[in-house]
C-alpha cells in the first residue's frame, strides 16, 4: 500500500518512508490563513488532516465517511498518528477517541 503527503503549499508527494513526517509538521511553523494545514493520505482513500492549531481531522472523502477530529495531541502522538495512516492501520486509528465532524 502506499501513501502520499500534502504539504503546507498544497503540493503533494509520494515519499519512501515515515522518516520526513517530523518535517513535514515543522512547516506548520509557517502556516498562512490560506495554507494552514499538512496531511498523510493512504491509497484506501483516508486521510489525516493536521492543522496549525493542533487539531487533526480523520476522514475518507471518497467514501463520503464522517469526518472526526482530536485536539491537543502531543507531536509524538500525532507523528504516531500518522505513521499508522501511512501503514494502512485504519483500526489502530479508529481506537484513537475521535470526536465527531470537524469542530470549532
Amino acid at each position: 500500500m502506499t501513501f502520499s503527503v500534502t504539504h503546507i503549499g498544497g503540493w503533494m508527494e509520494q515519499p519512501g518512508d515515515v522518516s520526513g513526517f517530523g518535517d513535514l509538521l515543522d512547516e506548520l511553523d509557517g502556516a498562512t490563513v490560506e495554507h494552514g494545514d499538512v496531511a498523510v493520505g493512504h491509497e484506501s482513500g483516508w486521510t489525516l488532516t493536521v492543522l496549525a492549531r493542533g487539531r487533526v481531522v480523520w476522514e475518507n472523502v471518497e467514501e463520503g465517511s464522517a469526518p472526526k477530529h482530536l485536539d491537543g495531541l502531543s507531536r509524538a502522538e500525532t507523528l504516531e498518528l500518522m505513521a499508522l495512516v501511512a501503514d494502512g492501520d485504519e483500526a489502530a486509528v479508529e481506537a484513537y477517541p475521535w470526536a465527531s465532524g470537524y469542530g470549532t
